[in-house]
């Protein structure tokens, strides 16, 4: 990379990714990466989260810790790309990991909480554009009340009997349960109360029990990156086709590339998952948001057939579980 490409590239980040993008050594980048992440985007993902987690009582803790590291996963994943892609560039890193916390805790609630999510939706809608009604930030978390109410931020719980209203009539429902409650009502109070009226149930594992206490978690944790590492060193250990065949298609449970997991545990660095699959990392870098790659890709990468890539990763995996079995 030329100067005046550095150059162009520090002027179209944040500020605070200049350490990232000038330095000179991977030891540099990950002191840089950690850095950002830490000081910056981590208080950000964590004060948001807790803040939902706080006014959502279907957010379960386990769920909250969940989205946040995925956040910080898809954030690390982006930030590895700035030094070498002007596309990447994050004019503001705390505007964009509010961003991406926000999106992610979105979208939880729509997948696990398809229904109710909707009718929040609909409960939002009808306080932002019925001038009958205001909204305040309350101790307990969001509310809302009548307009020709005295300005309150006291809220009260939902009444035990009020008039239903058919679902057609959102705003309806709201002013009734507001009137028979006599003062302001917290959001989720109010979409609780039209749930349980209007029948909306979910039936999402989500809305279960904590699954185990926090010492049992951290454990679980450890043991993850335990095994993650002896992944590591044996897939190292494989011939160099089938290290590249397997790394490029390696993924999630959830479809995405699982290869970030890498450097994000501290168990590799970039240079050595690069070296690892024979990319230089500039090369690595531009191919990073498009993995998983396919088996047609990635042999054409490696300059042999679809069918050599399909074996090729086929061995690797009868290996790995050969030497895995253990754990």
């Amino acid at each position: 990379m030329t100067e005046r490409d550095l150059d162009e590239l520090v002027a179209v980040n944040d500020p605070l990714l200049r350490p990232l993008i000038v330095c000179d050594s991977e030891e540099e980048r990950r002191a840089a990466l950690e850095s950002v992440l830490t000081t910056h985007a981590v208080p950000v993902i964590q004060k948001i989260v807790r803040r939902q987690r706080s006014s959502d009582r279907m957010l379960r803790a386990q769920d909250a810790e969940d989205i946040a590291s995925a956040v910080v996963l898809r954030l690390l994943s982006r930030l590895q790309r700035v030094p070498f892609e002007r596309d990447e560039a994050i004019a503001r890193v705390t505007d964009f990991a509010a961003t991406m916390t926000f999106n992610a805790i979105h979208d939880f609630q729509r997948s696990h909480f398809p229904e109710r999510t909707r009718l929040k939706q609909r409960v939002r809608y009808v306080l932002e554009r019925e001038s009958r009604f205001r909204t305040c930030m309350s101790p307990a978390g969001p509310a809302c009340a009548l307009t020709s109410w005295p300005e309150s931020d006291d809220v009260g719980p939902p009444p035990a009997a009020w008039q239903h209203h058919a679902p057609g009539k959102p705003a309806e429902a709201v002013e009734s349960l507001l009137v028979a409650a006599g003062r302001p009502l917290l959001v989720e109070d109010v979409v609780d109360a039209l749930a349980e009226t209007w029948k909306i149930a979910e039936s999402s594992t989500a809305a279960s029990t904590e699954l185990a206490d926090q010492g049992q978690c951290q454990a679980t944790r450890l043991e993850s990156r335990h095994r993650l590492a002896a992944l590591w060193r044996e897939t190292c250990a494989l011939p160099a086709p089938q290290r590249s065949a397997l790394l490029l298609n390696l993924r999630d449970k959830d479809g995405s590339s699982a290869i970030a997991l890498f450097p994000m545990m501290g168990i590799a660095s970039l240079d050595e998952v690069a070296a690892a699959i024979d990319l230089p990392l500039p090369r690595l870098a531009k191919l990073w948001s498009s993995l998983p790659l396919d088996d047609a890709t990635i042999a054409s990468l490696l300059g042999v057939t679809r069918q050599q890539v399909i074996n090729f990763r086929a061995a690797a995996r009868q290996r790995l579980a050969r030497r895995l079995r253990k754990w």
